[in-house]
């Protein structure tokens, strides 16, 4: 594969600013001179261990990054919509993206071995105490930008995954169990779902269970999600954020509202998951309805 220089792009509402990299050829009005994605900070937890007659500290979750961008600003055709503009407004539309109350994202484009040629992004927000702006002439500027990325991660393509009809999956027994029963062609078969993370970070996984559907669950190895009096009805689905915590009730599978599911889980047997790169399996306990899956992979660089 011929590794490319990367090419940026800052995503800001509407406002979207290309970035390619330095070249003695380049005609962009806007390009990189140097760039720094940061490393995430580590938070150490530290566990009590009376028999060493003391503490062991480990690794515990992944903080903030911040991200530099060194610009040089020359202005011109925007590469995006042939739009003719000088490098002060260029400059002003990157300057709003660097206020705290902004969330940009840093969309990050590479053919070589380890990106893939994917297109993989950060959620930043604003970091505006680190904004030198110089002028090399009256229309050449250089900026130097600094972003925060809470994450502390780079996300990959988002991936979506549907279970098959039920019949096409693994049988479920549930004891204490009644007796006589059906095995074989005929039993009760659940969907399951194979799915290879890739990346080298942990993810979060979204899951959607949609309707006609009564008490769903689903299962991903030891973990399970199990609801206790909830009726899904056709167009009614169930949201499960994994990352947030949070339990939502929408309809149509794409609109949600604050109406929240949290009293018909049953916390008994269910907890929220992350998944290790790697082949994972998630089942849905269920002859009816169905349950979609997504997730983005995530890396420490790239």
């Amino acid at each position: 594969m011929d590794a490319k220089p990367a090419e940026l792009t800052l995503v800001n509402g509407q406002d979207v600013i290309r970035i390619r990299p330095r070249a003695a050829h380049s005609g962009n009005p806007v390009f990189c001179t140097s760039w720094d994605l940061g490393a995430p900070e580590v938070r150490y937890t530290q566990v009590p261990n009376p028999g060493a007659d003391g503490v062991t500290e480990s690794p515990g979750f992944l903080g903030a990054r911040t991200v530099t961008l060194e610009l040089r600003i020359k202005g011109g055709a925007d590469p995006i919509t042939g739009d003719v503009h000088d490098a002060y407004w260029y400059a002003n539309k990157l300057i709003h993206m660097a206020h705290p109350r902004s969330q940009p994202v840093l969309q990050i484009s590479r053919i070589d071995e380890l990106s893939g040629g994917k297109v993989w992004q950060m959620a930043l927000r604003g970091d505006p105490w680190q904004m030198p702006i110089s002028k090399e002439s009256a229309a050449l500027l250089n900026l130097t930008l600094s972003f925060v990325c809470p994450g502390g991660l780079i996300d990959g393509d988002l991936q979506c995954f549907t279970t098959p009809a039920a019949g096409q999956g693994n049988i479920d027994l549930d004891f204490p169990m009644s007796f006589p029963t059906t095995f074989g062609a005929d039993g009760n078969f659940f969907p399951r779902l194979t799915m290879n993370v890739g990346g080298d970070a942990t993810v979060t996984p979204t899951i959607y269970i949609s309707g006609p559907v009564k008490d769903p669950e689903i299962r991903s190895g030891d973990d399970r999600f199990r609801f206790h009096g909830l009726t899904l009805t056709a167009g009614q689905t169930v949201q499960i954020d994994m990352g947030t915590g949070n339990v939502r009730l929408g309809s149509d599978g794409t609109i949600y509202d604050d109406m929240s599911a949290y009293n018909t889980v049953d916390w008994a047997v269910s907890s929220f998951w992350q998944w290790e790169p790697g082949v994972h399996d998630l089942e849905f306990l269920s002859t009816t309805g169905a349950a979609q899956v997504q997730y983005r992979e995530r890396r420490l660089s790239i």
